[in-house]
């Protein structure tokens, strides 16, 4: 739905490691009790994109929050 009001945002220059660091920090601040390890690869040619800020936050934060597979 989000990508359907293209409109009312503005699309910038964005650091994908920047917004994804953001992104973990929003689904596991420090002050949680327990210990959560991400390892993230980002290959340097995929280091910015042309998005609005919101809608790849989003974008972050929900494959963040997915059910890790047993």
């Amino acid at each position: 739905m989000g990508y359907a009001r293209l409109v009312e945002g503005r699309v910038e220059k964005l650091d994908i490691a920047e917004e994804l660091d953001q992104a973990i920090l929003r689904v596991f601040p420090p002050a949680v009790k327990y210990e959560v390890k991400v390892h993230r690869i980002i290959p340097p040619p995929c280091r910015r994109c042309l998005m609005q800020r919101m809608h790849l936050s989003e974008a972050f934060v929900n494959l963040c929050r997915m059910p890790g597979r047993p």
